[in-house]
C-alpha cells in the first residue's frame, strides 16, 4: 500500500515508484539467516534508469 500512495503523492513529477522484493538474503533485518549477500540480491534487479 504505501508504494501505491507514494505512486499517487509523486503523480504530478517525472519520478517512477516501484516495489521489489529481491528475495531471501542476509540482512541485519532477519538476523543474518538469509541464502545470500545483499550484494548478490542487488546484482539480480533490473537496472531501470
Amino acid at each position: 500500500m504505501y508504494t501505491i500512495n507514494l505512486a499517487y503523492e509523486l503523480r504530478d513529477t517525472p519520478f517512477k515508484v516501484n516495489a521489489v522484493c529481491p528475495g531471501f538474503f542476509a540482512t541485519d533485518f532477519n538476523n543474518y539467516r538469509g541464502t545470500g549477500t545483499v550484494q548478490e540480491g542487488g546484482a539480480a534487479l533490473p537496472n531501470t534508469q
